[in-house]
């Protein structure tokens, strides 16, 4: 969606944001996510992590709270697009993975005491993997429940 905008709006005239920091330069999974879609950057911090901090919540709780939102403003285009149940529940475990995968370099590898050549060997190894548990489902499990299934009008309703 973010290089449709963006696309969009160099053909209006307009300068288009940068969607991308050189992410697989990145030596930590909170700093790849940092530099991932950074136009969202300040929507999922001022809407998900600022009020989930001001209603007390520790950092990782409120990181956990970013990644579940973004999760579900992933999930429905997905399911639109045809993605299976399962598939979709997929979608929001791999989201809801990653302050996980930042809570164990941050507290248990100590990621940033590490090379760099290490940390960014850990960055990609930490976001392959992850790819790979979101993409299980649709290697093994046959396409059902679709939305393809549903008439036209239900899915205007949605």
């Amino acid at each position: 969606l973010g290089y449709m905008i963006s696309i969009a709006m160099l053909f209006l005239g307009y300068k288009a944001p940068n969607l991308m920091d050189n992410v697989y330069l990145s030596k930590s999974v909170a700093e790849y996510w940092k530099r991932w879609d950074t136009p969202l950057q300040d929507i999922y911090f001022n809407y998900a992590y600022k009020p989930a901090r001001r209603l007390g919540l520790s950092r990782s709780s409120s990181g956990f709270i970013t990644f579940f939102v973004s999760g579900l403003f992933h999930l429905y285009p997905a399911w639109i697009a045809g993605l299976s149940e399962t598939e979709c529940v997929m979608i929001m475990v791999y989201f809801v993975l990653q302050p996980f995968l930042i809570a164990v370099e941050s507290t248990i590898l100590k990621v940033h005491d590490m090379p760099a050549w290490q940390a960014r060997l850990w960055v990609l190894f930490a976001t392959f993997l992850s790819s790979v548990v979101m993409q299980l489902p649709s290697l093994s499990v046959p396409r059902s429940n679709t939305c393809a299934e549903y008439p036209l009008e239900y899915l205007i309703l949605l």
